[in-house]
């Protein structure tokens, strides 16, 4: 569902291949469908060498996770 790469186009997975949710809040980020005008925070992480650069996010979407949609994320 959600990959980071690289510069050097290397990959990296959701640490433990976890997603986290906020303290409190049980329910899956995977399974759920969030309807128009609605929102939904979770927070989802990796683990990354600390000199890592470049780093864009793909994001699986759509029906059984066919659909890709990539962000690029800038490290600071």
């Amino acid at each position: 569902m959600f990959q980071l790469s690289d510069a050097d186009g290397k990959t990296y997975g959701t640490y433990d291949g976890v997603f986290y949710i906020r303290k409190g809040e049980t329910e899956d980020l995977v399974y759920e469908t969030v309807n128009p005008g609605l929102t939904r925070k979770r927070a989802v992480v990796f683990e990354t060498p600390k000199d890592v650069s470049g780093l864009r996010l793909s994001i699986a979407d759509g029906v059984a996770l066919k659909a890709t949609t990539t962000i690029d994320y800038s490290l600071q």
